[in-house]
C-alpha cells in the first residue's frame, strides 16, 4: 500500500489569514494542496495521511457556516479525486486541546460526514495512531502496550537527538520511542510518522524503526524556530510493499514573499518574552522570590503590588 504523509496542514479556509502571512496565504495553501493531490492521483497513491492539526482554530464557536462549508468543499474535492484522507486529532483539532471534547469538535463533524477517516477510532489494516494527549506518559504507555500496526502516527514533538531540540513544549527523542516500541510484544511497527513539531528532519532508522518527520505542510509565523527559508513544505511517500520512502518538496513561495517581516519579528519577540517568563517561573518555583520573578517587567507600582498579592495568594 502507498501513503503520502503530510504534517500539520492547519487549514484556515473560510477564516482570516494567520499573523505574519501575506494576503495570498489561502491561495498558496490551495496551490500546495493541488500539487499534493495531483501528485497522488498521477502516481496511484490512494491515501493521504495527516499527523493531526487539520484545523487551526480550537474553538468550535469560531467556525461559522462559511468556514465549515469552505473546509468541507476542500475535503470533498480530495475525496472526489479518489483519495482517502486519514488523520489523527491534533491539539488544534480539539476544543481547548482536550481529548475529552473530541466529540464536540469540528474535526469530528468532518469524520462523521465521511470526509476524514479517523485513525485512532478505526481498525485499519496497516496503520494506527494516537490522538494528541498533553502528557507523554499516555504516549509511552500506548507504545509499550497497544497492538501497534506497521505504521503508527503520533502528534508529539519528536526530535532525532538532544542536539536538534529547539526548547519548546513537551518532547522526546527517537531512541526513547524506538525503545518503547521494541519492548512491546504486540508491536508490528516499522514506521513512526510524527506531527506537532513543524520543524522537519530527514527520514532515518533507529533500531529497526523508520522515523518519518518532514517539515510541516503549512508555515506559520508562530513557529519561531522555523520561520525562515529553511522551512520547505514537504510530504513523504511510503510504499509498504517495497519499503521505499521518498520525500517530496512542495512548490512554495520564498519567505520574503510569503511573510510580512514586521509581523513575524513582533511574533518572535513575543515568543522570546514568553520563554523568558517561563524560565523565570521555573526559577520562582525553586526559590519563591517574587521580586526575581518580576525583575525587568515594567509595571506601575499599584499594579505590581496587586500582581505580588495574587501570586502570594495562589501559592498560599
Amino acid at each position: 500500500m502507498r501513503y503520502a504523509f503530510i504534517k500539520d496542514p492547519h487549514f484556515r479556509f473560510g477564516l482570516s489569514k494567520p499573523v505574519g502571512r501575506t494576503d495570498n496565504f489561502h491561495d498558496e495553501i490551495m496551490d500546495k494542496l493541488a500539487f499534493l493531490v495531483g501528485y497522488c492521483v498521477e502516481n496511484d497513491i490512494p491515501n493521504i495521511v495527516t499527523t493531526g492539526d487539520i484545523l487551526d482554530i480550537k474553538a468550535p464557536s469560531l467556525y461559522d457556516f462559511k468556514a465549515v462549508k469552505e473546509i468541507s468543499d476542500v475535503l470533498t474535492d480530495i475525496k472526489d479525486s479518489g483519495i482517502t484522507l486519514m488523520s489523527i486529532a491534533g491539539n488544534h483539532d480539539l476544543p481547548s486541546s482536550s481529548i475529552d471534547k473530541k466529540g464536540d469538535s469540528v474535526y469530528q463533524y468532518f469524520v462523521d460526514h465521511g470526509l476524514i477517516v479517523d485513525i485512532e477510532s478505526s481498525n485499519l489494516d496497516e496503520i494506527c495512531g494516537l490522538d494528541y494527549r498533553p502528557k507523554l506518559d499516555t504516549l509511552f504507555q500506548w507504545l509499550e502496550e497497544a497492538p501497534l500496526k506497521e505504521i503508527i502516527v503520533v502528534h508529539e514533538h519528536l526530535f532525532p537527538t538532544k542536539a536538534e531540540y529547539t526548547g519548546f513544549g513537551t518532547y522526546t527523542y527517537y531512541q526513547n520511542v524506538a525503545d518503547a516500541i521494541n519492548s512491546n510484544k504486540n508491536s508490528k511497527c516499522k514506521y513512526v510518522v510524527a506531527g506537532h513539531l513543524h520543524k522537519g528532519f530527514a527520514t532515518q532508522e533507529v533500531d529497526g524503526i523508520t522515523f518519518i518527520n518532514p517539515w510541516s505542510f503549512t508555515r506559520l509565523a508562530r513557529d519561531s524556530y522555523a520561520v525562515n527559508n529553511d522551512h520547505k513544505p514537504q510530504f513523504v511517500v511510503l510504499d509498504t510493499d517495497t519499503g521505499k520512502v521518498e520525500t517530496i518538496e512542495i512548490p512554495h513561495k520564498p519567505f520574503s514573499e510569503a511573510f510580512i517581516e514586521a509581523e513575524v519579528k513582533r511574533n518572535l519577540n513575543l515568543d522570546v518574552t514568553i520563554k523568558e517568563f517561563i524560565s523565570k517561573l521555573n526559577d520562582f518555583s525553586n526559590d519563591g522570590n517574587i521580586d526575581n520573578l518580576l525583575e525587568g517587567v515594567e509595571l506601575e507600582a499599584e499594579v505590581r503590588a496587586k500582581v505580588k498579592y495574587y501570586i502570594e495568594k495562589a501559592g498560599a
